[in-house]
């Protein structure tokens, strides 16, 4: 196997974020996705290889974090961008990096998938996580639309316990939550699809 990258601080606790109880309760399936702590765990051999990079988000940046496949960084390598503060006090923040890492998880795979499809696992991850953490229910950031998906996300999560498949019409309506956000709005297009191009992993 390649020999393990030399972690920065930030890249270390982002694999023990994806590796520990915060990621524990992840299982579930959306259409053909799995989300899995295995995959997770997986995102972070990735990172700790040196496959995927783990830089300090740009400072004054609003989101949390961010990842980027080779073919959408300048670096052409695989990059999740993570704020410098993070901390695990902070549980948008940690929702945040579990959604990008599952966004991550998806580029492993080299998956071709509709935008909202794509958006839905990852918005389900955070959900997951949030319920356990034992919020009641989903955490409002002032983003009105990205809150209203987080919520519908929320609402599938905690009627269910442990690995589950997530039904069809809960799909759809976490679908069309999704396609209300103006960011994802934008790109509503038959033809449009997110395309992994895979991550490469370094030599020996």
């Amino acid at each position: 196997m390649p020999n393990p990258a030399k972690l920065s601080p930030l890249a270390k606790q982002v694999c023990y974020i994806l590796t520990g109880g915060d990621t524990a309760y992840c299982n579930f399936r959306f259409g053909t996705q799995l989300v899995s702590q295995t995959k997770f765990q997986e995102v972070a051999s990735y990172i700790s290889m040196g496959a995927i990079q783990v830089t300090e988000m740009p400072f004054g940046t609003v989101t949390a974090a961010e990842y980027y496949p080779c073919t959408a960084h300048p670096d052409k390598k695989a990059t999740l961008q993570v704020k410098a503060s993070l901390n695990q006090a902070d549980y948008i923040a940690v929702s945040n990096v579990i959604h990008e890492a599952t966004h991550a998880m998806q580029d492993i795979q080299r998956l071709i998938l509709a935008q909202e499809d794509a958006e839905a696992a990852a918005y389900v991850a955070q959900a997951v996580y949030f319920h356990y953490r034992r919020f009641p229910e989903a955490p409002v950031t002032g983003d009105f639309a990205a809150d209203n998906i987080i919520k519908v996300a929320f609402d599938i999560a905690s009627a269910n316990v442990g690995g589950f498949l997530i039904e069809a019409a809960d799909e759809e309506r976490l679908r069309k939550v999704i396609l209300k956000h103006p960011h994802y709005r934008s790109n509503i297009d038959p033809f449009f699809k997110y395309r992994f191009p895979g991550v490469a992993i370094p030599p020996y």
